[in-house]
C-alpha cells in the first residue's frame, strides 16, 4: 500500500513523534475558510447605510490573495527562474518565467490619458500538466469616466537593458 502523501513545511522536514505538524498546502485558500476570511472586513449596519457599496474601512486587500501566507510573495518581476522539487514524478521542474510586461494606457473621457500600472500578481502553477497561467492586475479610478483601456504586452529582457519587444495589444472602450 503505497504511503499517504505529505507535505511538510521547511521547518517540520524531520517531524518529532508527539509534535503535531503544521496544516501545509500549495492549493487555493477559500474565500470563506479562516484565516482569510477574517480579512475581508465589517458588513454590518453602519456599513449598509454609510458605505455600501463600497469595502468597509476595515477591508485588508490581502483578502483578494487565496495563496498560503506562506507561498505569497512581493510582486514578481516576471522573469524569474522558478524551481520546484517533489512536485512531479521526475522529482524536479524549472523553469524561467517569459519576462512579459503590460502596458495598460487609460484614456479618460475628459481627454487625460494615463498609464496603469499593471502588477505581476497571480502565478496558478500546474507541474503534472507543465502550464503556468499568469495575471497581471491594474488599478485604476472610476472618476472621470474611463472611456478607453487599450493594454500592449512586451517581451523584456531584463539581463539585457530595457530591449523591447512588442506581442500585441487590445483595445476596449469602455
Amino acid at each position: 500500500m503505497p504511503g499517504i502523501p505529505q507535505l511538510l513545511a521547511v521547518e517540520d522536514v524531520q517531524p518529532e513523534f508527539g509534535r503535531p505538524l503544521r496544516v501545509q498546502g500549495v492549493g487555493p485558500t477559500g474565500k470563506t475558510w479562516l484565516p482569510r476570511i477574517d480579512l475581508a472586513g465589517t458588513y454590518d449596519e453602519p456599513w449598509q447605510a454609510g458605505r455600501w457599496p463600497k469595502l468597509p474601512e476595515d477591508f485588508d486587500f490581502g483578502f483578494w490573495n487565496c495563496a498560503p501566507p506562506d507561498l505569497q510573495i512581493p510582486y514578481p518581476a516576471g522573469d524569474e527562474k522558478i524551481e520546484l522539487y517533489n512536485l512531479t514524478p521526475q522529482g524536479r521542474l524549472e523553469f524561467r518565467l517569459p519576462g512579459y510586461r503590460p502596458l495598460v494606457l487609460v484614456r479618460y473621457r475628459n481627454g487625460e490619458v494615463k498609464e496603469a500600472r499593471a502588477n505581476l500578481d497571480t502565478l496558478f502553477i500546474a507541474p503534472d500538466d507543465r502550464r503556468v497561467s499568469l495575471v497581471w492586475r491594474a488599478t485604476i479610478l472610476a472618476e472621470p469616466p474611463v472611456q478607453i483601456l487599450e493594454s500592449h504586452l512586451f517581451t523584456v529582457d531584463l539581463r539585457a537593458g530595457a530591449a523591447r519587444t512588442h506581442h500585441g495589444g487590445s483595445r476596449r472602450r469602455m
